[in-house]
Formats: C-alpha cells, structure tokens, sequence
C-alpha cells in the first residue's frame, strides 16, 4: 500500500470516528426521523444570507447560513443533523433543517427531491444590482473568482441557466421570491412565505444575529447583516459594459418566466 493510501485511509477513519463521536453527543441526530429539510436555491448577492437568518429566526428552523455539504447520501443527511445541532444548539426533531445552495456544483441526489421532508425556496435578483454587488464584495474582501464584471457575469448566466433547468425537477414544490419584493414588500412575501411553510408563528423583518453572522464563508460578510433587520442598501456606482448587461437580463427573465410557469 503507498503512501497516498495510507493517507486515504487515514482520513476516512478519522472522518468515521468524527462522526461517530458527534452522534454519541448528540443522538438525536440518529433517533429523530421526523426532520423537514428546506433548502434555499439562489446565487450570490440576492439577499440569500438576509433571508436566510429571517427563516433561522423561526423556532420552526433550524439553520440560518450555508452549510457547503453534499446531498448524495444518507450519510451526508445525517451531516447535515450533525452540523445543525452542533453549530446551533437547537433540538432538531421536528423542525426543518435549514441549508442555502448558491453554485452549480452543489447538487441533491434526484432521490430526495421528490421526498415529501424536501421543501425548496428559489430566490432570484435582477441581474444588474446582483452583479454589482459581487464586484463590491469581491473588491472589499478580495475574492479573485469574481474580481472582473465577465466573471460575475459569467457565473450570474450560468447560475440562471442552471436553476431555470432545475426548476422542472421540482415543479410545484418550490416557494418563488423575486428579490427586490422582499424589500418592497416584506410584509406580503414573509406572509405569503410563512403559510406556505405552515409555519406557527410567522416570519418577521426582524432576525436573531448568530454566532457567524458575517464571517466569510457563512453568508454575507458586509456590514448590513449585522443591523438586525431588512435593510435597502445605498445603489451602487459600479459600471457594468452593456454587453455583459444584456446577455445577463436575458437568463434572468428566461429563468424567471419558466419558475413562473412552473
């Protein structure tokens, strides 16, 4: 056996024994079969961390941020209990086990999506605040992936194409929020949204600042998270080439119009 083997094994075991340490911890993550998951199928700068800890607040979910977990197996759920649990500290027996996906490549085995416990939310932004805002934050954080507005743009189109092909695996089991309404309209959509959910107690504007609130990697790492409710940011003066601008709006009202007619 070679040395990059030993290391495999290595890993694999300690991954095993990590695991099965968590759930000695916490057995309720193997005994409690009653969990809803919900997951959040957006992109980058829609407003996805704001939502996310409005929906984290409910004592109905558990969950506020990104968990960048797969979903292929059953071993990956029973991470998904094991991160929730011990990252917030909350039961997890009946309630919904929160998750947001913002990248292609984060995908759930097609096993699940027709299971009755998967609810989806897809949240979309038009795609010229969208776009700016990625510069922004890149610019102010330094994410070399989306410094320029072709590479924003390019993972804007593909992350519209992606979910608007999605959409058809899902048809009739997703809760459509079109961005700019949760600002306009917060109290309609939160309404609208927490039915739908069938939720005790109706989402709030308000939201609960959690433990990584604003950390990279976790969500939003600018300031707005931090104040506690929704908030309009200030416009901003980036310019955007209309080339790019073009060919981003047409995957948006592309991917809009199948959502809707789905």
């Amino acid at each position: 056996m070679n040395l990059y083997s030993n290391k495999v094994i290595c890993c694999v075991t300690k991954f095993k024994i990590k695991t099965m340490l968590s759930i000695l911890k916490n057995p309720e993550c193997i005994f409690c079969n009653s969990n809803k998951h919900l997951i959040l199928l957006s992109h980058m700068r829609s407003r996805s961390s704001v939502l996310s800890h409005i929906l984290g607040s409910s004592p109905s979910i558990v969950g506020y941020r990104e968990l960048h977990l797969p979903y292929r197996k059953y071993i990956d759920l029973l991470r998904v209990k094991i991160e929730l649990k011990e990252s917030t500290g909350e039961s997890i027996c009946n309630q919904f086990l929160y998750d947001k996906l913002l990248h292609d490549w984060c995908e759930i085995n097609e096993k699940y999506l027709h299971q009755a416990n998967f609810k989806f939310i897809i949240l979309l932004r038009e795609p010229e605040s969208t776009i700016k805002s990625i510069l922004h934050m890149s610019n102010k954080i330094g994410v070399k992936n989306f410094e320029s507005a072709d590479l924003a743009c390019n993972y804007y189109v593909s992350r519209m194409n992606y979910l608007a092909s999605y959409s058809h695996k899902i048809r009739g089991r997703y809760f459509l929020i079109e961005s700019d309404d949760l600002i306009d309209d917060d109290a309609m959509v939160l309404s609208e949204l927490s039915s739908w959910l069938n939720l005790d107690k109706p989402l709030s504007k308000e939201y609960k600042i959690f433990e990584k609130t604003g950390q990279i990697g976790a969500g939003d790492p600018l300031e707005n998270i931090q104040k506690g409710t929704l908030v309009r940011t200030k416009p901003s003066d980036i310019q955007i080439p209309a080339r790019y601008l073009e060919r981003a709006t047409k995957s948006y009202m592309d991917c809009l119009r199948k959502l809707k007619d789905n």
